[in-house]
């Protein structure tokens, strides 16, 4: 009987795949979209952002599989002069208890970063700032959700 019980325990403690697989030697795309962002962009900024979605992810995320959201989208906004970055969480599909609980463990976090020293060339005539762009996170945490999404 006490093994029964451990293989239940087992079950509902279930993580997604990316939380016991090494991220720091992912192959990290690019911004589209014509962005000149600095040179150290994807490894100063990206890659701690995406660790920290990640590491969020993994410590909230409910413990039966069956209450995970299909697709976590997050949204890094980084300021590259001040080395700051913003973590915005989204989840699109209907909302539950745990999936609340989830977004609410995971909060909004900024994280610090080494500045990357940035001078945009877009020129507002009106006197806007220029805003760096976000750069868009998805992590799929069901399988079958990846081969369905466009």
């Amino acid at each position: 009987m006490p093994i029964l019980f451990l293989f239940i325990t087992l079950a509902q403690a279930a993580k997604p795949s990316i939380c016991k697989s090494d991220i720091s030697t992912y192959q990290l795309p690019p911004a589209r979209g014509g962005l000149s962002g600095p040179a150290d962009f994807t490894e100063g900024a990206v890659r701690p952002g995406f660790i920290r979605v990640r590491d969020d992810m993994c410590r909230c995320v409910p413990r039966r599989k069956s209450k995970w959201p299909d697709l976590l989208k997050s949204n890094l906004w980084v300021r590259p002069n001040e080395g700051k970055i913003r973590i915005e969480y989204m989840i699109d599909e209907e909302r539950t208890k745990q999936i609340d609980r989830m977004l609410e463990c995971m909060g909004e976090p900024e994280i610090s970063v080494t500045p990357m020293p940035y001078k945009s060339d877009v020129v507002y005539t009106d006197g806007r700032k220029y805003v760096f762009p976000k750069y868009p996170l998805w992590i799929y945490l069901n399988d079958e959700a990846e081969t369905e999404s466009p």
